[in-house]
């Protein structure tokens, strides 16, 4: 149940209305999971993704999303301790590490260390699974903020922005037809 809550969580989210109902029924039951079976990976990642649900959240509301974020990369990387073979759970961190650099250029914070962690984490990700498409879109869209905030300081973004169309590029040559490889191209 706890999966099928935070599926029906983010489409909610998608169409800019996140039901706290389902996070809370989604991250209700992920813990009782944990309570029972605390090595069970699939249920951190489903905790963590309703932490990422819920800092996006924040961020539509102004408040700064910083605590939820954390518990969200927390629970990932506890699904990647009990399963450092997914590729999703590095994915979900350089997602998250992406939005959290996005949400401190808003409070005016350096995002440097986010989006660092967020090619870290995809790069980790296209490793474990070259073909993982929405690792090379994750990267792709952390180079295009780095080179957008370069841009801003006055220093040339080109470099980083070629590194951004590289990685959509390569996304589109593994799935034509994934929607967010071609919006980020």
């Amino acid at each position: 149940e706890a999966g099928l809550c935070v599926d029906r969580a983010r489409a909610a989210a998608e169409r800019g209305a996140p039901s706290e109902e389902y996070l809370r029924r989604a991250e209700e039951g992920a813990s009782q999971v944990l309570g029972r079976h605390p090595d069970y990976a699939p249920a951190y990642n489903h905790r963590g993704n309703v932490y990422s649900l819920r800092g996006e959240a924040e961020v539509r509301k102004g408040v700064d999303p910083a605590a939820t974020y954390g518990k969200a990369l927390d629970d990932y990387r506890m699904a990647m301790r009990w399963n450092s073979a997914n590729p999703i759970y590095d994915n979900n961190v350089a997602q998250v590490s992406w939005r959290w650099g996005t949400a401190d250029i808003a409070l005016g914070r350096d995002p440097s260390e986010r989006f660092r962690q967020a090619v870290e984490a995809a790069g980790q990700a296209i490793a474990k699974n070259a073909d993982y498409v929405s690792a090379y879109v994750s990267r792709g869209n952390t180079w295009q903020s780095l080179g957008e905030q370069e841009l801003n300081r006055g220093q040339d973004p080109r470099a980083l922005f070629r590194k951004a169309i590289d990685d959509f590029d390569e996304a589109l040559r593994r799935d034509a037809t994934d929607l967010n490889a071609l919006t980020g191209r």
